[in-house]
Protein backbone atom coordinates (compact mmCIF):
# COMPACT_ATOMS: atom_id res chain seq x y z
CA UNK A 1 0.00 0.00 0.00
CA UNK A 2 1.40 3.27 -0.96
CA UNK A 3 0.28 6.74 0.93
CA UNK A 4 -0.02 9.62 -1.37
CA UNK A 5 -0.05 12.85 -0.36
CA UNK A 6 0.84 16.75 -1.94
CA UNK A 7 4.64 15.70 -1.98
CA UNK A 8 4.71 13.33 -3.91
CA UNK A 9 1.48 13.02 -5.98
CA UNK A 10 2.56 14.44 -9.10
CA UNK A 11 6.17 12.25 -9.09
CA UNK A 12 3.03 9.17 -8.95
CA UNK A 13 0.80 10.12 -11.14
CA UNK A 14 2.38 9.12 -14.16
CA UNK A 15 3.21 5.79 -12.76
CA UNK A 16 -0.13 5.55 -11.73
CA UNK A 17 -1.95 6.06 -14.87
CA UNK A 18 0.34 3.49 -16.82
CA UNK A 19 -0.88 0.89 -14.05
CA UNK A 20 -4.88 2.07 -14.56
CA UNK A 21 -4.06 1.77 -18.25
CA UNK A 22 -2.96 -1.89 -17.84
CA UNK A 23 -5.71 -2.98 -15.29
CA UNK A 24 -8.84 -5.48 -15.65
CA UNK A 25 -10.75 -3.61 -13.19
CA UNK A 26 -10.68 -1.08 -10.19
CA UNK A 27 -11.72 -0.75 -6.59
CA UNK A 28 -12.09 2.46 -4.89
CA UNK A 29 -13.38 3.37 -1.52
CA UNK A 30 -13.85 6.88 0.63
CA UNK A 31 -13.80 9.04 3.92
CA UNK A 32 -15.87 11.77 4.39
CA UNK A 33 -16.32 14.27 7.03
CA UNK A 34 -19.96 13.79 7.40
CA UNK A 35 -22.41 10.26 6.33
CA UNK A 36 -25.69 10.29 5.25
CA UNK A 37 -28.20 8.19 8.11
CA UNK A 38 -31.14 9.48 6.38
CA UNK A 39 -34.23 7.12 5.97
CA UNK A 40 -34.94 7.92 2.08
CA UNK A 41 -38.60 7.24 1.56
CA UNK A 42 -37.47 7.70 -2.86
CA UNK A 43 -39.16 4.76 -4.62
CA UNK A 44 -36.84 5.56 -7.79
CA UNK A 45 -33.49 5.35 -8.78
CA UNK A 46 -33.14 8.73 -9.85
CA UNK A 47 -34.80 9.94 -6.94
CA UNK A 48 -32.19 8.63 -4.79
CA UNK A 49 -28.87 9.69 -6.99
CA UNK A 50 -30.67 13.28 -6.57
CA UNK A 51 -30.83 13.01 -2.70
CA UNK A 52 -27.14 11.24 -2.53
CA UNK A 53 -25.67 13.59 -5.11
CA UNK A 54 -27.03 16.33 -2.74
CA UNK A 55 -25.86 15.45 0.35
CA UNK A 56 -22.01 14.94 -1.21
CA UNK A 57 -22.05 18.04 -2.36
CA UNK A 58 -22.12 19.41 1.25
CA UNK A 59 -19.42 17.57 2.72
CA UNK A 60 -15.67 17.04 2.63
CA UNK A 61 -13.76 13.89 1.48
CA UNK A 62 -10.74 13.02 3.49
CA UNK A 63 -9.50 9.84 1.27
CA UNK A 64 -9.53 8.35 -1.68
CA UNK A 65 -8.48 4.97 -1.65
CA UNK A 66 -7.67 2.95 -5.31
CA UNK A 67 -7.03 -0.51 -5.58
CA UNK A 68 -5.69 -1.51 -9.05
CA UNK A 69 -6.16 -5.13 -10.29
CA UNK A 70 -4.40 -6.81 -13.48
CA UNK A 71 -4.01 -9.94 -14.25
CA UNK A 72 -0.65 -12.21 -13.68
CA UNK A 73 1.91 -13.10 -16.41
CA UNK A 74 0.03 -16.57 -16.53
CA UNK A 75 -3.59 -15.21 -16.48
CA UNK A 76 -3.85 -17.72 -12.89
CA UNK A 77 -3.98 -14.44 -10.35
CA UNK A 78 -4.22 -10.88 -9.89
CA UNK A 79 -1.38 -8.03 -8.65
CA UNK A 80 -3.12 -5.03 -7.24
CA UNK A 81 -1.36 -1.93 -6.39
CA UNK A 82 -3.18 -0.02 -3.71
CA UNK A 83 -2.84 3.72 -3.19
CA UNK A 84 -4.61 6.14 -0.54
CA UNK A 85 -4.65 9.73 -1.51
CA UNK A 86 -5.28 12.28 1.18
CA UNK A 87 -6.76 15.15 -0.02
CA UNK A 88 -7.47 18.87 1.17
CA UNK A 89 -9.79 21.05 -1.32
CA UNK A 90 -8.59 24.13 -2.74
CA UNK A 91 -8.40 27.47 -0.92
CA UNK A 92 -7.77 30.48 -2.66
CA UNK A 93 -9.71 33.42 -3.06
CA UNK A 94 -11.96 33.70 -4.04
CA UNK A 95 -12.41 29.58 -3.09
CA UNK A 96 -13.16 28.49 -0.20
CA UNK A 97 -14.24 25.54 0.63
CA UNK A 98 -16.55 25.13 4.57
CA UNK A 99 -15.85 21.89 6.46
CA UNK A 100 -19.13 20.17 7.29
CA UNK A 101 -17.88 17.67 10.07
CA UNK A 102 -20.38 14.91 11.75
CA UNK A 103 -18.96 13.97 15.41
CA UNK A 104 -19.67 10.09 14.33
CA UNK A 105 -17.78 9.90 11.19
CA UNK A 106 -14.72 11.22 13.11
CA UNK A 107 -15.00 8.74 16.25
CA UNK A 108 -15.63 6.20 13.56
CA UNK A 109 -12.55 7.20 11.66
CA UNK A 110 -10.15 7.75 14.73
CA UNK A 111 -11.20 4.29 16.19
CA UNK A 112 -9.60 3.12 12.76
CA UNK A 113 -6.61 5.00 13.30
CA UNK A 114 -7.31 7.55 10.60
CA UNK A 115 -4.37 9.97 10.42
CA UNK A 116 -5.84 13.93 9.69
CA UNK A 117 -2.77 15.79 10.20
CA UNK A 118 -1.75 14.17 7.06
CA UNK A 119 -5.11 15.45 5.22
CA UNK A 120 -4.91 19.01 6.23
CA UNK A 121 -0.60 18.93 6.74
CA UNK A 122 -0.11 17.37 3.26
CA UNK A 123 -3.28 16.40 1.66
CA UNK A 124 -3.79 16.41 -2.05
CA UNK A 125 -5.76 19.87 -3.27
CA UNK A 126 -8.68 19.41 -5.92
CA UNK A 127 -10.84 21.49 -7.50
CA UNK A 128 -14.61 20.46 -9.05
CA UNK A 129 -15.20 22.01 -12.39
CA UNK A 130 -17.49 24.92 -11.51
CA UNK A 131 -14.52 26.31 -9.17
CA UNK A 132 -12.03 25.82 -11.82
CA UNK A 133 -14.27 27.95 -14.02
CA UNK A 134 -14.36 30.45 -11.35
CA UNK A 135 -11.23 31.00 -11.26
CA UNK A 136 -9.99 30.83 -15.02
CA UNK A 137 -12.60 33.64 -15.73
CA UNK A 138 -11.11 35.75 -13.17
CA UNK A 139 -8.03 35.33 -14.86
CA UNK A 140 -5.78 36.06 -12.23
CA UNK A 141 -5.42 35.46 -8.55
CA UNK A 142 -6.16 38.60 -6.35
CA UNK A 143 -5.64 39.68 -2.74
CA UNK A 144 -3.75 36.36 -1.34
CA UNK A 145 -2.60 36.84 2.04
CA UNK A 146 0.81 35.28 2.67
CA UNK A 147 0.74 33.21 5.70
CA UNK A 148 3.64 34.14 7.97
CA UNK A 149 5.95 31.15 6.83
CA UNK A 150 5.32 32.38 3.67
CA UNK A 151 6.28 35.57 4.40
CA UNK A 152 9.39 34.65 6.19
CA UNK A 153 10.31 32.17 3.20
CA UNK A 154 10.10 35.77 0.68
CA UNK A 155 12.06 37.46 3.22
CA UNK A 156 14.93 35.18 3.42
CA UNK A 157 14.72 34.35 -0.54
CA UNK A 158 14.40 38.25 -1.44
CA UNK A 159 17.65 38.87 1.09
CA UNK A 160 19.94 36.44 -1.15
CA UNK A 161 18.62 37.99 -4.21
CA UNK A 162 19.77 41.57 -2.43
CA UNK A 163 23.03 39.89 -1.67
CA UNK A 164 23.61 38.61 -5.31
CA UNK A 165 23.04 41.70 -7.03
CA UNK A 166 25.24 43.76 -5.67
CA UNK A 167 28.11 42.17 -7.31
CA UNK A 168 25.60 40.86 -10.85
CA UNK A 169 25.83 41.84 -14.04
CA UNK A 170 23.61 41.41 -16.84
CA UNK A 171 23.18 38.29 -18.26
CA UNK A 172 24.44 36.66 -14.61
CA UNK A 173 21.97 33.61 -12.60
CA UNK A 174 21.23 33.15 -9.63
CA UNK A 175 20.33 29.41 -8.56
CA UNK A 176 18.67 28.73 -5.27
CA UNK A 177 17.80 25.18 -4.82
CA UNK A 178 14.45 24.42 -2.59
CA UNK A 179 14.22 22.03 0.49
CA UNK A 180 13.40 18.77 -0.63
CA UNK A 181 10.90 17.95 2.48
CA UNK A 182 8.21 20.56 1.92
CA UNK A 183 6.19 23.04 -0.49
CA UNK A 184 6.33 26.46 1.71
CA UNK A 185 4.52 28.43 -1.57
CA UNK A 186 3.07 27.67 -4.87
CA UNK A 187 5.21 28.69 -8.22
CA UNK A 188 3.08 30.83 -9.02
CA UNK A 189 3.47 33.23 -6.16
CA UNK A 190 6.77 32.91 -6.07
CA UNK A 191 7.66 34.22 -9.68
CA UNK A 192 4.27 36.66 -9.30
CA UNK A 193 6.24 38.17 -5.93
CA UNK A 194 10.19 38.02 -6.85
CA UNK A 195 8.99 40.14 -10.45
CA UNK A 196 6.74 42.41 -8.60
CA UNK A 197 9.14 43.47 -6.27
CA UNK A 198 12.42 43.38 -8.77
CA UNK A 199 12.16 45.03 -12.30
CA UNK A 200 15.46 43.63 -13.60
CA UNK A 201 15.22 39.81 -12.75
CA UNK A 202 13.43 37.26 -14.56
CA UNK A 203 12.96 33.88 -12.80
CA UNK A 204 12.41 30.39 -14.02
CA UNK A 205 12.00 27.06 -12.13
CA UNK A 206 12.95 23.40 -13.14
CA UNK A 207 13.60 19.95 -11.97
CA UNK A 208 16.77 19.05 -12.04
CA UNK A 209 17.93 15.59 -10.98
CA UNK A 210 14.78 15.06 -9.17
CA UNK A 211 15.53 18.72 -7.41
CA UNK A 212 13.26 21.25 -7.66
CA UNK A 213 15.19 24.99 -8.69
CA UNK A 214 14.99 28.67 -8.99
CA UNK A 215 17.06 30.11 -11.30
CA UNK A 216 17.23 34.17 -11.25
CA UNK A 217 18.36 35.59 -14.28
CA UNK A 218 19.66 39.25 -14.50
CA UNK A 219 18.65 41.31 -17.17
CA UNK A 220 18.02 45.16 -18.02
CA UNK A 221 14.81 47.13 -17.70
CA UNK A 222 13.38 46.85 -21.50
CA UNK A 223 13.79 43.24 -21.85
CA UNK A 224 11.73 42.63 -18.10
CA UNK A 225 8.64 44.46 -19.55
CA UNK A 226 8.82 42.93 -22.83
CA UNK A 227 8.97 39.47 -20.96
CA UNK A 228 6.20 40.29 -18.63
CA UNK A 229 4.16 41.82 -21.46
CA UNK A 230 4.57 38.26 -23.51
CA UNK A 231 3.65 36.56 -20.50
CA UNK A 232 0.27 38.18 -19.59
CA UNK A 233 -0.62 37.68 -23.19
CA UNK A 234 0.42 34.07 -23.14
CA UNK A 235 -1.12 33.81 -19.42
CA UNK A 236 1.32 30.53 -19.53
CA UNK A 237 1.87 30.52 -15.35
CA UNK A 238 -1.58 31.56 -14.63
CA UNK A 239 -3.06 28.30 -16.21
CA UNK A 240 0.28 26.16 -14.50
CA UNK A 241 -1.03 27.51 -11.22
CA UNK A 242 -4.39 26.32 -11.74
CA UNK A 243 -3.59 22.85 -13.03
CA UNK A 244 -1.48 22.40 -9.51
CA UNK A 245 -4.57 23.78 -7.75
CA UNK A 246 -6.71 20.78 -9.95
CA UNK A 247 -4.46 17.91 -8.14
CA UNK A 248 -5.93 15.16 -7.80
CA UNK A 249 -9.19 16.32 -9.97
CA UNK A 250 -6.55 15.22 -13.12
CA UNK A 251 -6.93 11.67 -12.08
CA UNK A 252 -11.00 11.37 -11.59
CA UNK A 253 -10.91 13.27 -14.76
CA UNK A 254 -8.59 10.92 -16.41
CA UNK A 255 -11.19 7.89 -14.99
CA UNK A 256 -14.29 9.65 -16.14
CA UNK A 257 -12.54 10.22 -19.53
CA UNK A 258 -10.60 7.22 -20.58
CA UNK A 259 -11.19 4.20 -18.53
CA UNK A 260 -13.96 1.79 -19.86
CA UNK A 261 -13.63 -1.11 -17.78
CA UNK A 262 -14.76 -1.89 -13.94
CA UNK A 263 -14.75 0.21 -11.29
CA UNK A 264 -16.45 -1.62 -7.80
CA UNK A 265 -17.19 1.01 -5.53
Amino acid sequence: MCEVTSSNFFELFPLIIKQIDESCFLAIDTEFSSIDTYSSSTKTIDQYYKQRSSFIKQITIFQFGLAIFSKTVDQQKYNVYIYNFYLNPTSINPIDVKYQIQSSSIKFLSEYKFDFNKCFYSGISFLNQTQENILLNQNRISNYRFSITEQNFLNILFEKINKWLITAHIGDQMEYEFDDNKEILNDYFIHLEIRRCFKTIWTNIQIIDKKKKLFIEYITKEIYEQRLKTNHENNQDFQLFIQSLIGFTKLIRYLRDNYRKPIIG
